[in-house]
């Protein structure tokens, strides 16, 4: 999925603008695709400045359960989602943690899909780009049968990543894990840009049943 190229039809780019909630008033224009390689660059260059060096690896781009896409102004990647129909319990770090019924029952029924990442660039933020790869990216595990959408948002203390984005759209908070990245983080398999002396982030679970 990962090296086939799709682009929004101007019919499908208004049936997903219409079901999302974009906060910006003053719109990029973008196209949304399907990444392919020779977008990674452009990828691990955003990724690096929101979440540090290392911390999204070529194994995640060239996962073959990926859904990535990219948003594309100019010719230039600008932002990009990463999403996948997943086993949620797999991305747990917490042992015993308390997952909902609802959230477990479509796990075990295959039904679960989780958007892992959105990221836009310095040059594109405020413009409505993560809001509109959130909701593709939604859009693509809905039509592939999610029936429930998990979604990690990054808390730093100070603020929480893509937060406005889901409190728009109607997502709710069901778990927090603390220290969730801090063995990675301590053992330096990614530079933290958010690290001080020590790791202070945790990542805040939020989850949705999308409209049919």
């Amino acid at each position: 999925m990962v090296n086939a190229q799709e682009t929004l039809s101007s019919s499908q780019a208004e049936q997903a603008l219409s079901r999302c909630v974009v906060r910006s008033v003053k719109l990029l224009p973008i196209k949304i695709l399907r990444a392919n390689n020779k977008h990674h660059a452009s990828i691990h260059s955003i990724s690096e400045v929101r979440f540090g060096k290392g911390y999204l690896t070529d194994g995640d781009l060239k996962d073959v359960n990926a859904r990535l896409f990219v948003a594309v102004n100019d010719g230039h990647v600008v932002g990009f989602a990463c999403g996948a129909k997943t086993a949620f319990t797999s991305h747990l770090h917490t042992e015993g943690a308390r997952v909902p019924r609802d959230v477990l029952h479509a796990e075990a029924t295959a039904s679960i899909g989780l958007i892992r990442t959105i990221a836009v660039s310095n040059t594109a933020a405020g413009r409505g780009v993560g809001d509109r790869l959130f909701c593709h990216c939604e859009d693509d595990l809905k039509k592939d049968g999610a029936q429930i959408i998990v979604v990690p948002a990054w808390d730093d203390g100070q603020n929480l990543n893509i937060g406005g984005i889901l409190s728009s759209n109607g997502y709710t908070h069901f778990l927090t894990e603390e220290d969730y990245w801090k063995k990675d983080c301590d053992s330096k398999m990614f530079s933290c840009p958010s690290r001080t002396d020590e790791c202070v982030c945790k990542v805040r679970w939020y989850k949705k049943t999308p409209a049919i």
